[in-house]
């Protein structure tokens, strides 16, 4: 399994958004996690499953997960994402 954690400050440009989706595709990254995002709205990688933070006025989050990590589950009439990750450590 590949991981990869960046501190990004921000990732709303297109040509940020490119690079970072050229890098997860040539390292076949299972998980990436950014921080200091700072984005407006959604940001979409291609073949990822993610959950994202909004910033309001700085900050957040996004991680980003290959398909086969992680399961929905619906709950109280909304699907919550459940994701384990095995780091080899059991």
């Amino acid at each position: 399994m590949t991981i990869g954690v960046w501190n990004v400050r921000g990732m709303n440009a297109l040509k940020k958004k490119q690079a970072l989706q050229e890098i997860i595709t040539e390292t076949r990254l299972d998980v990436a996690m950014f921080n200091e995002t700072r984005l407006t709205e959604p940001c979409i990688f291609q073949d990822l499953f993610s959950h994202q933070t909004l910033a309001i006025k700085r900050g957040g989050c996004a991680s980003f997960a290959n398909t086969h990590l992680h399961r929905k589950v619906k709950a109280l009439g909304n699907y919550l994402l459940w994701t384990r990750i095995p780091m080899g450590c059991e």
